[in-house]
């Protein structure tokens, strides 16, 4: 609810923006949104082209964090009837909902780490206020307009499916279930080849036939070798086409570490689990219940 409230409150800011002005606006409204721990009043930081500016207009520069937080306590109420707990933004995660909006809005940041916490011990700060007295730089805020690398335009669409690859899908495993090994083996492996046929190799639905049929040859003790290797094929082609941290890329991982464990990689299983949980922690914080699907995977033996 919060991320989707705002969504719509950033979308007024946005709104009408001249192009110029944008990554110092988003800059300045992430800071007021996610980096309050690290700065509680921050500043726009306008660049020196932008002093031949007028900016006495732009509702965004009189943003705080204090309005901030309310403008999106009156949204979740106004869209949802649900009235936020007293100081929600502390129990929140910022990198959770940083995530969150981002994907909402289309913002494109900068590969670097940001501090959201003056605790935080970062090793490699960007340059950007100099102290001249012992030269040391100082971080004022979270994030800056260099950080606001773009903003892209999220497009809703509805996918095409192919009705044959999926009946061929359908066949292999009901014969599979028949105790016709045989001829469900072949029609699985005519269903992936309609689907790279139809979709190409990087896409999707490529990526989800190769994670089903490698669940299904999992099962079986002559195809496990293969079922690794389409459990790998899916993860990759789910990475370049969803991204490092989609959900479904999440559960490719899952189900290739399921696979390494079936086929007797213990070890390699376990390095997959360790990193989609320290992917996950970055998606939906800590302590989610879906976690305890992912636990189940350790040997007992491993710490």
């Amino acid at each position: 609810m919060v991320s989707r409230a705002t969504k719509h409150v950033l979308s007024r800011y946005l709104r009408k923006l001249p192009l110029l002005h944008v990554s110092t606006c988003v800059s300045h409204l992430l800071n007021c949104l996610v980096g309050f721990k690290f700065n509680a009043l921050p500043q726009p930081h306008f660049s020196p082209d932008d002093e031949f500016d007028d900016f006495s207009q732009a509702k965004w520069t009189e943003v705080t964090v204090r309005g901030l937080q309310e403008e999106i306590t009156r949204e979740v109420f106004k869209r949802f009837r649900y009235r936020l707990n007293h100081e929600w933004w502390s129990q929140s995660s910022c990198i959770v909902l940083l995530r969150e909006v981002c994907l909402k809005l289309g913002f494109q940041l900068k590969a670097r780490t940001y501090l959201f916490d003056r605790n935080e011990n970062c090793p490699a700060k960007p340059k950007k206020a100099t102290n001249g007295t012992n030269g040391h730089h100082v971080e004022e805020t979270t994030f800056y307009p260099e950080d606001i690398m773009n903003v892209v335009p999220v497009i809703k669409d509805a996918p095409m499916k192919s009705v044959l690859a999926e009946e061929a899908y359908d066949a292999g495993k009901a014969a599979l279930l028949q105790n016709r090994k045989e001829l469900g083996i072949d029609l699985l492996a005519e269903s992936l080849s309609l689907h790279e046929q139809i979709y190409g190799v990087l896409h999707p639905d490529v990526a989800r036939g190769y994670s089903k049929l490698s669940l299904i040859y999992n099962q079986l003790d002559e195809m496990r070798a293969t079922a690794c290797e389409l459990a790998r094929k899916a993860v990759i082609v789910s990475e370049r086409t969803l991204g490092l941290d989609n959900q479904e890329t999440i559960l490719n991982w899952l189900n290739w570490a399921l696979c390494e464990h079936s086929n007797g990689n213990t070890k390699v299983a376990l390095s997959f689990i360790i990193h989609v949980l320290s992917i996950w922690r970055n998606i939906f914080g800590e302590g989610h219940p879906d976690e305890v699907t992912m636990m189940v995977f350790y040997p007992e033996n491993e710490n």
